[in-house]
């Protein structure tokens, strides 16, 4: 009998290190589902941000598809302004032949003739170089409207992206949330291991005063 209460002793002891060891284990899972909660949060306010972030996108989108047709209405406008140029130096270079043509009938006034023709003939020039300034202006124009129409492509590119990233993000927080599931229905079985424990011991603590009476 005293070896049978030794050894009750002894099981006795084990049952409170077990159930010391299920406490320690409960609050490292509660613990655990702390962090959980807080990660859920974060994934929250990150999709929250994705979220604007992807409007925000969008609105740049719509701003560079007006800056794109700004830029085409103005290419419009430059050609046409180079062809009213064009007409003008035409006009220019018959006026000056008109001129020259006067110059030889009107040799009695030949100085004022020759002076009105450098100024025509400057002018002429200025004419050219605005038309060089024109066309180069053109070709800036054209290439400045490449790159409007890559940085739209790389836009849409970055769009997709961000679309894709909100997806992954969606998908991580419903495994989250399964997770979350997983750990509270674990807790619930500890919760009730523990409670089959403490009716043990209750049973153990009897049987020890039975054996002590």
């Amino acid at each position: 009998m005293v070896e049978h209460l030794q050894l009750m002793v002894e099981h006795l002891q084990l049952m409170v290190e077990h159930l010391q060891v299920m406490e320690e284990h409960l609050q490292l899972m509660e613990e655990h589902l702390q962090l959980m909660v807080e990660h859920l949060q974060v994934k929250e306010e990150h999709l929250q941000l994705t979220e604007e972030h992807l409007q925000l996108t969008e609105e740049h989108l719509q701003l560079m598809v007006e800056h794109l047709q700004l830029m085409v209405e103005h290419l419009q406008l430059m050609v046409e302004h180079l062809q009213v140029k064009e007409e003008h130096l035409q006009l220019m270079v018959e006026h000056l032949q008109v001129k020259e043509e006067h110059l030889q009938l009107m040799v009695e006034h030949l100085q004022l003739m020759v002076e009105h023709l450098q100024v025509m003939e400057e002018h002429l020039q200025l004419m050219v170089e605005h038309l060089q300034l024109m066309e180069e202006h053109l070709q800036l124009m054209e290439e400045h409207l490449q790159l409007t129409v890559e940085h739209l492509q790389l836009t849409v590119e970055h769009l997709q992206l961000t679309v894709e990233h909100l997806q992954l993000t969606v998908e991580h927080l419903q495994l989250t949330e399964e997770h979350l599931q997983v750990m509270e229905e674990h807790l619930q079985l500890m919760v009730e291991h523990l409670q089959v424990m403490e009716e043990h011991l209750q049973l153990m603590v009897e049987h020890l005063q039975l054996m002590v009476e």
